[in-house]
């Protein structure tokens, strides 16, 4: 099963729109960024300045790029001859529109009777853009690329006439990034996640519009819980904001309706795919990971899903992880590489598209721990839950079927356990996966003989009988009791895969 491809179209259709009504004033912290990439476009000797340039800036979906771009090309527009701002389009049927559109905006409005309307395909319109650009000092921003192939198309359009011209590209992929500028990491410029002050200025700047009139502490408490869920993303707090803004009125002041969202919220951090992961607020950010998913290589979606049965938090360590997708049957050798170099390989590459990020450095293994951002982590769920590939039990009251879910994640609370009919736990064969974080003995018993996968890591709860169980599952290749009371393994462990 995969995404719907109309669905997909039509989500980028929204974050179109949505990307042409960004105003600068709903930026915080905008200033720095927009200085240096001015420094960066503008500032070099005689021969560098003389020379075209290309700048990219390069950040997860959400963080701003887009308008960020928007601000840049506006204020250096006036010092060009022409211009252009467009968007690179999904479907590839529709580049045609694309440069269509790149050559009326740099031709301008008044000459558009110029331009060969019989042009209809891609080599006539970029032969039509190189010789009016040849003798032109242009700035042409491209927002959104996807792919190299994309990029070698629109940069065969760009003459390189030493006038001095400028181009900005946006884009959530450091490859292509580095791509665009020829690998010269001077001229890329990475967008990160907003600081809670930051947050906090941004939420409060788009919802009451005037520093005078922000509220004082009541709220703040449940403010700071909802920022802290949104991880520093600005479409995800101007979303709630928006939604606030609506809600808000006299019989429902605001502290109450930010009480209400944060306890909607509260109930999320364990579930995966039930009703309550519907976050308000949130559409618009699960459409931009869903249009990035939509995107990636088939070998990297499964691994990117895999992602999504962690625990909001949960530390990811590279071996770890390398291992749990090749027991899940995600990587395949070739003949250059073992599995576990394509492995990680696709883990580099998922830190290479900003979903995985350092997070710290262990200093006793000597080895870097990773962590999925919150709000990339809520969209993986909800795409994981679309295609049956995981689902989660918590104690947050979820209560679903899940025996047509290939993977199990199991979140408790530290000493609870589900209150779940023992008959729900009996899976028809389907579930290869299980991850236990919380009390895990209740869970254990002989109908879990097809698991692959049992990651029992940190279950305090553990004794040594729970192998008995566990030795019947001659199918298992990972298996995890680290940090468990669990001292002795018996020697039936050796018949398992």
């Amino acid at each position: 099963m995969t995404l719907d491809v109309l669905d997909v179209f039509a989500a980028h259709k929204r974050l179109d729109a949505c990307h042409k009504n960004e105003e600068e004033n709903e930026l915080v912290c905008i200033d720095e960024p927009r200085d240096v990439l001015i420094k960066m476009l503008t500032e070099g000797d005689d021969i560098s300045m003389k020379q075209n340039k290309i700048v990219s800036i390069v950040g997860h979906g959400g963080l701003g790029k887009t308008t960020l771009a928007q601000v840049v090309y506006h204020q250096l527009k006036p010092q060009f001859d022409c211009g252009a701002f467009v968007r690179v389009p999904l479907e590839p049927a529709d580049m045609v529109k694309f440069f269509t559109e790149m050559f009326h905006q740099l031709i301008g409005v008044e000459n558009h009777t110029n331009i060969n309307e019989e042009a209809n395909d891609i080599r006539q319109l970029v032969s039509q853009i190189r010789e009016f650009l040849l003798n032109k000092r242009y700035l042409v921003a491209i927002d959104d690329l996807w792919n190299e192939d994309d990029w070698q198309i629109i940069s065969s359009s760009l003459t390189n006439n030493d006038y001095g011209s400028r181009v900005i590209t946006t884009t959530r992929v450091n490859d292509i990034a580095k791509l665009c500028c020829s690998g010269c990491d001077e001229s890329i410029y990475e967008v990160h996640y907003l600081g809670y002050e930051y947050s906090r200025v941004l939420f409060f700047k788009h919802y009451f519009r005037h520093v005078a009139s922000w509220p004082n502490a009541p709220g703040d408490i449940f403010l700071f819980g909802i920022l802290k869920m949104c991880s520093g993303t600005p479409s995800a707090i101007i979303s709630i904001a928006s939604l606030l803004t609506t809600k808000v009125t006299p019989t429902k002041p605001w502290q109450e309706m930010m009480y209400s969202v944060y306890f909607s919220w509260k109930q999320t951090p364990h579930s995966l795919g039930s009703e309550s992961e519907n976050i308000t607020g949130f559409e618009l950010f699960r459409e931009i990971i869903s249009l990035i998913y939509a995107h990636l290589p088939c070998a990297l979606k499964d691994c990117l899903l895999y992602m999504a049965v962690h625990a909001r938090n949960q530390i990811i360590h590279r071996t770890t992880m390398v291992r749990k997708w090749i027991a899940e049957g995600f990587i395949s050798e070739n003949v250059r590489h073992s599995r576990e170099e394509v492995a990680s390989g696709y883990f580099d590459e998922l830190i290479n598209r900003n979903f995985i990020r350092l997070s710290e450095y262990d200093n006793y293994s000597r080895e870097e721990m990773y962590e999925v951002n919150q709000m990339v982590l809520y969209a993986l769920r909800q795409i994981s839950e679309k295609k049956k590939f995981a689902t989660v039990l918590s104690d947050v009251g979820i209560s679903r079927e899940y025996a047509h879910y290939f993977r199990l994640s199991v979140q408790c609370s530290s000493g609870s356990e589900l209150s779940v009919d023992t008959e729900a736990m009996k899976p028809d064969g389907n579930i290869r996966s299980v991850t236990i974080a919380g009390p895990a003995e209740f869970y254990l018993n002989n109908d879990l003989v097809y698991l692959r996968v049992l990651d029992l890591d940190g279950c305090k709860d553990l004794e040594n009988s729970a192998m008995d169980h566990i030795c019947q599952m001659t199918l298992l290749k990972y298996l995890s009791l680290q940090h468990t009371p669990v001292k002795k393994i018996p020697p039936e462990i050796r018949r398992l895969c």
